[in-house]
């Protein structure tokens, strides 16, 4: 009887016996406090106390548009409206032909870098741009505008009908830039029927990989289209343009062109002119994006463009998996 008695003292005081005691006292413990919680505050901060023991750090997602500010800068006679976030080495952005957006991609980036992101005269708020007669006028108009701001040296991204200005911008002062970022982009194209979609439906279906995951955006107003979509017929000139194609062959910014692998706008298939025409260009595909790269892999775009800002041509050897392929 004895000897059963030890073996059975032994149970109930073994290490293993303690921890699980131990975890038992401490998972009501918790569970008073949510429901305490939940009486006092509602579920939304039980939740929160429920996991607030380990005090991990809570990591937002991106959403378009909450850190930069809007501001304006006078330039060769035109008032540009632009966003500004972040601090660092400086970042000036060019949109595409549906105008000025921030995108998650730009917040990401903002963390880094001083990210400028301007609405090129004749888009958005701006009144109709008949003054800019052709591409290299526009260009030299926002090269105008960033020295305005004082900034001497900087990377220069574009996306789609931007990539094209901000190749001319590139080439008419090459000495600013850090970088060139080419993203989706029209500056270089295969001379074939341009693909559109003829409701908001099948644009939306154009530009993204999964639309159904992209939150609807408030439509652009029929007389802000008609004016931008105006404007880019008249200046995005021809798909093989040699005069710019002739410049670039001279340029040795660091250049990258970036594509989604499912872009029927500008598909990849284009990506290699790129690397016969420019001297120091670099291609960057990414996995699952279509048109608007940005807005369907925020991360992998913010991370590709970071990384070449960073180290151009070394920019894809790295020592671990990223997010541009998943």
């Amino acid at each position: 009887m004895a000897r059963k008695a030890s073996k059975k003292t032994a149970k109930k005081t073994s290490p293993k016996k303690a921890v699980k005691k131990a975890a038992k006292v401490v998972k009501k413990a918790v569970k008073k406090v949510v429901k305490k919680a939940v009486k006092k505050t509602g579920k939304k901060t039980a939740s929160k106390v429920a996991k607030s023991p380990a005090k991990k750090p809570v990591v937002k997602k991106a959403s378009a548009g909450g850190v930069f500010k809007e501001r304006s800068v006078r330039a060769d006679g035109f008032a540009i409206r632009y966003a500004e976030a972040g601090k660092g080495n400086v970042l000036v952005s060019i949109h595409g032909a549906g105008g000025m957006r921030i995108s998650p991609a730009h917040e990401l980036l903002a963390k880094t870098y001083r990210v400028i992101v301007f609405e090129v005269p004749g888009f958005g708020k701006s009144p109709a741009n008949e003054r800019s007669a052709t591409m290299q006028d526009l260009a030299g108009t926002m090269n105008k505008a960033i020295a305005a701001l004082g900034i001497k040296k900087f990377s220069l991204m574009g996306n789609s009908f931007g990539a094209k200005l901000v190749s001319w911008m590139a080439v008419q002062a090459p000495d600013t830039l850090q970088a060139l970022l080419l993203v989706a982009p029209a500056a270089i194209r295969h001379d074939r029927p341009r693909v559109v979609g003829k409701t908001p439906e099948e644009t939306r279906a154009l530009f993204h990989a999964h639309p159904e995951n992209i939150p609807p955006q408030p439509a652009v107003k029929p007389e802000i289209e008609a004016k931008q979509q105006a404007l880019v017929r008249r200046l995005i000139g021809p798909a093989r343009d040699a005069a710019l194609e002739g410049q670039l062959k001279e340029m040795k910014v660091p250049t990258l062109a970036l594509f989604g692998t499912v872009d029927r706008v500008t598909p990849a298939d284009a990506a290699h002119l790129y690397r016969e025409i420019i001297p120091n260009c670099h291609i960057g595909m990414v996995y699952d994006a279509a048109h608007a790269i940005d807005a369907d892999r925020p991360e992998a775009v913010a991370e590709i463009v970071a990384d070449f800002i960073e180290r151009q041509e070394k920019f894809l050897v790295t020592g671990q998996s990223g997010v541009i392929y998943p």
